[in-house]
């Protein structure tokens, strides 16, 4: 399976922050309580910019270089 399974050309197959109302999606999210005001600007920064800032998501002893080693 690779990229030409997939009508990459449809819009419609789009996930919705790659939608036109992907902005209105947000909006609405926030407006029904499913997401706090810290949610909002980032999914809109991720929205117009194409990433976000997770802090904290990572426990910080996961990402202690000791952690890492070469398989």
């Amino acid at each position: 399976m690779d990229s030409t399974d997939f009508d990459i050309g449809n819009p419609a197959l789009r996930p919705w922050f790659d939608q036109p109302d992907a902005m209105k999606h947000v909006a609405a999210l926030r407006e029904a309580g499913k997401i706090d005001a810290k949610e909002e600007a980032a999914l809109r920064q991720f929205v117009e910019e194409g990433y976000l800032v997770m802090d904290g998501a990572i426990e910080e002893p996961l990402l202690a270089p000791h952690q890492w080693r070469a398989r």
